[in-house]
């Protein structure tokens, strides 16, 4: 074992012992949480180093359904409907036992963050999920799958504000069904305050079985440059937004979406930085065990005419128990013009190539 892993060894072990001791005062709570999800891949294309189509593969898959991670979370009572909360938590491969899923490989880089809760909301200082992302995930009946859904689509783009660093967020209350989610990014770069400025933010209202969801995202400018920011990616200059609405009636769920992406550069459209994007979907609990799900999405370029992609998915899960799921998923994903949309966030096939591909999985989830 080498020093790198026993130092992390060691880290993680001496602070389950200080957090358990911790969580043994009457006021306070410390969870140690996580989702470990594997199975097996296969895409009847797979980009190479010049994004041309080297085959199909067949491979190990890390994170099929949800991404693989573990985290400690934390709450203090104050009194008074005032709190203390935290939120420390990674990605992880399980093919390999490294990071994966991560903020530029950080320890804690998907989100490590600490608030102030009130009953007139909650303050989030840290690393976390930008409220866009929190939109998008709102309207997307797949749920952000690591296949064929709205969170492979947003990625495809541009991955900006997925893990917002040096962020504050403040979280308002329900109030008659309406929330809204603030976000700043501080670049904190001396003699220019729009590098590394961003900001976001969701608007989200329930009456009855209706959801209506808003999300918009300004990065001003990138944090530095890849040379000198191993997140640079993460900061890339972006306008996005998103506006749709669910109705949930019984077990089923329906949603529609509409999303546009300006920028510089988009990472699956080679010729533009412009992406509009049109999704349609639905999810059904068959039974309490038993579960579908399936999205239709449009990608257009507004600029370039014959520039475009369609995305069809669909899913089936199965619960064994409450934490752990069996699944299978289809996504195909067909390319035209400039664009190129991966069917998948795992093994290299987020950037897809030309023309058809077809990407399914099976695999197993567990949480704890």
């Amino acid at each position: 074992m080498n020093k790198a892993v026993r130092g992390g060894a060691f880290l993680i072990g001496g602070m389950a012992y200080l957090l358990s001791a911790a969580s043994a005062h009457a006021q306070s709570s410390v969870t140690l949480y996580g989702t470990l999800d594997t199975g097996i891949l296969y895409t009847s294309k797979t980009p190479n180093a010049a994004g041309q189509n080297a085959g199909s593969t067949v491979s190990f898959e890390n994170a099929g359904l949800s991404p693989t991670n573990f985290g400690i979370k934390g709450t203090e009572d104050l009194g008074g409907g005032y709190a203390a909360k935290f939120d420390l938590q990674s990605g992880i491969d399980l093919g390999t036992g490294g990071f994966d899923n991560n903020l530029a490989g950080s320890f804690f880089g998907r989100q490590s963050w600490l608030g102030l809760s009130s009953p007139y909301g909650e303050l989030r200082f840290g690393v976390q999920f930008s409220p866009f992302e929190d939109a998008m995930y709102e309207l997307d009946p797949r749920e952000f799958s690591q296949l064929g859904s709205l969170i492979t689509l947003y990625s495809a783009n541009i991955v900006t504000g997925t893990f917002s660093q040096n962020a504050l967020e403040y979280r308002s209350p329900n109030i008659r069904g309406l929330t809204v989610r603030l976000m700043t990014n501080l670049g904190g770069h001396a003699g220019n305050f729009r590098e590394g400025f961003g900001y976001s933010g969701m608007l989200m209202y329930e009456i009855g079985g209706f959801k209506f969801v808003a999300g918009a995202m300004d990065q001003v400018e990138a944090s530095g440059t890849p040379e000198t920011n191993a997140a640079f990616i993460f900061s890339m200059p972006v306008v996005a937004k998103t506006l749709g609405l669910s109705y949930t009636f019984s077990t089923v769920r329906v949603a529609a979406s509409y999303t546009t992406f300006r920028a510089p550069e988009l990472l699956g459209n080679a010729l533009n930085g412009a992406n509009d994007i049109y999704s349609l979907g639905a999810d059904w609990s068959i039974t309490p065990a038993f579960g579908t799900n399936a999205a239709v999405s449009y990608i257009r370029d507004p600029d370039i005419s014959g520039s475009h992609a369609f995305q069809v998915a669909g899913g089936l899960n199965y619960l064994l128990s409450k934490r752990t799921t069996l699944y299978g998923q289809v996504a195909v994903v067909n390319n035209s013009g400039g664009e190129h949309i991966g069917p998948t966030m795992e093994n290299g096939n987020l950037i897809g190539v030309t023309g058809t591909t077809v990407a399914a999985n099976i695999g197993i989830k567990h949480t704890f």
